[in-house]
């Protein structure tokens, strides 16, 4: 039985791996910025893969990098 402050490592590693991943978003776009307008965090987030909060959607392999993804949203938004 795990205390109250043990957490499975695998979570944790999940845990960590998710708020990365909303890290790299969120300087993906502040960097971004600096030029125009940039994508959402969470529109990044979801072209990587991910939910809201980082965590991987479905069973498919989740982007790993944010700048990348960021960029190639770029042309949608001038469409739009």
């Amino acid at each position: 039985m795990l205390g109250l402050s043990e957490v499975p490592k695998q979570r944790r590693n999940e845990s960590l791996d998710a708020a990365e991943a909303v890290a790299a978003a969120c300087e993906a776009r502040r960097e971004l910025l600096i030029d125009g307008p940039a994508p959402t965090v969470a529109k990044i987030l979801e072209a990587m893969g991910r939910d809201g909060d980082g965590y991987p959607l479905g069973e498919g392999p989740a982007e790993a990098d944010a700048f990348e993804t960021a960029r190639q949203l770029l042309p949608s938004m001038e469409e739009a």
